[in-house]
């Protein structure tokens, strides 16, 4: 539009560069201004709490003030609603001349991908001087309050859209959660250790140590001195250690050590999380394997009911687990045939909880994309 202007931002803004005090003056009391560091406290639009405060501080964002993370990641940004403390991961932006601060929020967000690349390379900063000489679109105040007016109805229905999908993907879960629950322990007293072991359970049920139950339960070693993170035709086992992200793939090797089905759990971090696992590997520090005694306990089976524990480590600083904690660990064991119908019930209902999570992660996804679309062609069109 012909009335539409283009200015740098510095023009229309002042642009506070965030600068850390020093650590010693960091407190958890609430003793002088909150302080942020970078982006980690960014909620979907007011920064969260950090609670981090300190007795010393030189930059300030006030409320109202557009906050802006400046090292890797680079161009999110987030509102104060109050006066903090920032760091040097964060400038503050904060409008000078005729802007409405809710219209450049939007528009920083629309052109977020613009602000972190130029020439085909990614900053992993940017400074003041760099961002006072971005050119911002500056149409009449009338125009700016319209724009904002209809993206925020727009984006109120979306994210209406977009929280009863989490709500449900939310239920989804627990609703596998409640049945597993109903499935292992019919009369609704649960055992995750061996003191407890009396729960009242159904004829032909006991509760069993998972050291009973197992062939085998041991802790990973160190990791071969051949292991590659790529896979060849000579270096094809794969060695799993503690993760979740690809659960817990760390690279191949030639030897496997584990050749039976089993299962495995990580004990260091990311304490719990279990794997069935059925082709041979290599398991490195940081991950307990167990392997069941096929004809007492199905594989399956097993699998569900150690999921199901609440499963903690020992430790203050670095919680982790030990072969000998997870020994001591019960489930309930109903007769080989029982455990068969169980499964194939959970795996029944499993899968169609895993069909409507994909369906609301995928209308989760559509939201986010229809949320950028609307903001690209407004300000295209508008512009």
């Amino acid at each position: 539009m012909s009335k539409w202007e283009w200015k740098k931002l510095g023009e229309v803004c002042d642009v506070i560069a965030g600068q850390s005090p020093q650590s010693s003056a960091y407190n958890s009391e609430g003793l002088g201004l909150e302080f942020h560091q970078g982006k980690k406290a960014f909620g979907k639009r007011v920064i969260q709490p950090s609670n981090v405060w300190t007795k010393e501080y030189s930059k300030i964002a006030k409320k109202g003030d557009i906050l802006m993370s400046v090292r890797a990641p680079v161009g999110p940004v987030n509102f104060t609603d109050r006066e903090i403390c920032i760091g040097r991961g964060l400038a503050a932006i904060r409008k000078t001349g005729a802007l409405d601060e809710n219209f450049l929020f939007y528009y920083f967000i629309n052109n977020e991908s613009n602000m972190t690349s130029k020439a085909g390379a990614v900053f992993d900063s940017i400074n003041r001087s760099d961002i006072q000489k971005f050119i911002i679109p500056i149409p009449p105040l009338s125009e700016q309050k319209r724009i904002v007016k209809f993206l925020d109805e727009e984006f109120s229905k979306i994210d209406t859209l977009k929280t009863n999908a989490e709500t449900n993907l939310k239920n989804a879960k627990e609703l596998f959660e409640a049945s597993l629950e109903k499935e292992l322990n019919p009369r609704s007293r649960h055992s995750e250790r061996s003191e407890e072991s009396s729960a009242e359970l159904p004829s032909g049920w006991e509760w069993v140590a998972l050291n009973n139950v197992c062939k085998k339960i041991f802790a990973g070693g160190d990791k071969p001195q051949n292991c590659s993170k790529k896979s060849n035709e000579i270096l094809s086992v794969p060695v799993y250690a503690n993760a979740i992200e690809n659960e817990g793939l760390y690279g191949y090797t030639d030897k496997a050590v584990v050749k039976e089905p089993c299962l495995t759990i990580s004990a260091r971090g990311t304490i719990g999380f279990t794997v069935k696992r059925t082709e041979p590997f290599v398991p490195i520090i940081r991950l307990i394997v167990l392997i069941p005694k096929m004809d007492v306990i199905d594989l399956d089976y097993f699998f569900f009911s150690v999921k199901h524990l609440k499963i903690v480590g020992n430790g203050t600083s670095i919680p982790q687990l030990t072969v000998p904690l997870v020994k001591q660990y019960t489930i309930p064991l109903p007769p080989l045939s029982v455990q068969k119908e169980i499964v194939a019930r959970l795996d029944k209902l499993s899968e169609n909880v895993k069909r409507l999570e994909v369906n609301y992660k995928q209308i989760i996804a559509d939201c986010d994309e229809l949320k950028k679309s609307i903001l690209k062609k407004t300000f295209e069109e508008e512009s």
